[in-house]
């Protein structure tokens, strides 16, 4: 058991619902401030308006786009990297401490992944821009209050009997009414591929004053006749444009779990279970336990050299075929023993015991609001703004509102780089950075974190993360 503690504990502390959402893994050097900048495919699950820009490519697409982010403020990049070197050990303890800190840190510790199979987007002038991709989406938590996190420490750390014996020494864990040992601690997780079908268009131009004033966009402007463009007879109109996205899901994966006073409410299923699935992948890809649906609505506008937009995303939910617990609610009673409660209570630790015995249960999507503005100075720099906030409270979304400011810098025609600054209220300073490399025409490789911090200062950076992909250009 005392092997195995440290890899088991990190499973359990990967932890709690959202802190910041960067949003796709082309977006996260840059913190998320994309919801005016992102366009093509890469508008796809940020702002469908965008696809109607002029600027869009005509067509563009990429394979392989990989996100992973772990955040936590009770789990840095340096504490990760004992627990690896003592896998094989006896923890000493100060990883005790600190892996108790993860476990009860307020947010506690997210592991979000994204994965981007295929994406490809087209634009055509009069009609507007479209855009597909293939994702999969994957969340796990699992928060537990700090009786909780001390009882599993001192159960995984020690044999059975001195655990017991540690328990029975504790007042705060070891009482005739155990109320308070779990709850407020809540477990869950899920997993799910989800077909994106974007559209966006123009959808008004406001003309305004403004010949001869300089300063217009030409990707985004008008000319006031058929001449060639010029600084003169350039006008500078307000475009609005409109977008919406419609997503078919397939649920791979589910499992909640939330302990209230004496009972714990749990709901699961995962399709894994299915001895089919592994089988036949191939043929099965869209197999799944659960089915759903989602749309993403988006306006932005542009004027001269800025752009602003907005959108509502992640709007639906999934519907879960047959719970997989025996008990969806599980008592816990008074004990007069530490032997007494662990006897009495070992369906808590039962998961996915007998499929498809429980009712059909619906999930909500983690919806989200985005607002965002940018400003394109030359054509080799632009600047972003983004604020993101939370539609609904279900598991796997924001926890706060947050904000974040980007930069994307085209270097030399072969190297960009992007950097920075997004702020929550648990996490106020995060530095995403990232790297553009096109080493031949129209092939692009990227690659890039959410926060420098975790690498540059290993003790105090508490957004772990990795992104990277390619992106292919066709004309």
């Amino acid at each position: 058991m005392k092997k195995l503690t440290p890899l088991v504990f990190l499973l359990i502390s990967i932890v709690s619902y959202g802190q910041i959402d960067f949003g796709s893994p082309t977006a996260a050097s840059l913190g998320g401030a994309v919801t005016a900048t992102a366009k093509s495919w890469e508008a796809i699950e940020i702002n469908p308006a965008n696809l109607g820009w002029g600027d869009n490519y005509p067509f563009s697409m990429s394979l392989a786009n990989v996100g992973i982010n772990l955040q936590g403020n009770g789990l840095s990049f340096s504490e990760l990297k004992q627990f690896e070197n003592h896998l094989s050990d006896s923890i000493t303890p100060a990883q005790r401490q600190q892996m108790y800190n993860a476990e009860t840190a307020p947010g506690g510790v997210n592991l979000n992944a994204t994965v981007t199979w295929a994406a490809f987007s087209f634009y055509i002038p009069k009609i507007g821009g479209f855009a597909i991709n293939l994702t999969d989406e994957l969340f796990v938590h699992a928060q537990l209050n700090k009786s909780a996190a001390t009882a599993i420490s001192n159960l995984l750390e020690n044999d059975t009997l001195e655990a017991i014996a540690l328990i029975k020494q504790d007042p705060d864990l070891f009482t005739n009414s155990p109320t308070s040992l779990l709850s407020g601690s809540n477990a869950g997780g899920y997993h799910y591929r989800e077909l994106n079908i974007d559209y966006g268009r123009k959808l008004l131009t406001i003309k305004t004053h403004g010949k001869g004033t300089g300063g217009a966009s030409f990707e985004s402007s008008e000319f006031t006749d058929t001449t060639k463009a010029t600084r003169h007879n350039v006008s500078n109109p307000i475009v609005i444009y409109g977008g919406i996205g419609v997503k078919p899901i397939w649920g791979l994966g589910d499992y909640n779990s939330n302990v209230v006073g004496t009972e714990n409410y749990e709901e699961g299923t995962y399709v894994y279970d299915n001895p089919n699935y592994g089988k036949e992948l191939l043929s099965n890809t869209f197999t799944a336990n659960g089915h759903g649906y989602g749309v993403d609505l988006g306006l932005s506008a542009s004027y001269k050299k800025w752009k602003i937009g907005a959108s509502a995303i992640d709007l639906g939910k999934i519907t879960w075929t047959s719970n997989s617990f025996v008990n969806a609610t599980v008592e816990f009673p008074s004990i007069d023993s530490a032997e007494t409660f662990l006897a009495n209570n070992t369906k808590v630790f039962q998961y996915f015991t007998a499929r498809g015995t429980g009712p059909n249960y619906t999930t909500q999507l983690p919806s989200k609001f985005r607002s965002g503005i940018s400003y394109q100075p030359t054509k080799w720099i632009e600047l972003s703004g983004d604020f993101v906030a939370p539609l609904n409270t279900v598991e796997g979304n924001l926890l706060h509102p947050y904000i974040a400011a980007g930069a994307y810098i085209r270097v030399f025609h072969f190297l960009s780089l992007s950097a920075g600054y997004a702020s929550e209220q648990e996490f106020p300073t995060v530095v995403p950075v990232g790297v553009f490399l096109n080493f031949v025409e129209n092939v692009q490789f990227f690659a890039g974190t959410n926060d420098l911090i975790a690498y540059l200062n290993p003790d105090n950076g508490r957004v772990i993360s990795v992104s990277f992909g390619f992106k292919l250009f066709g004309f």
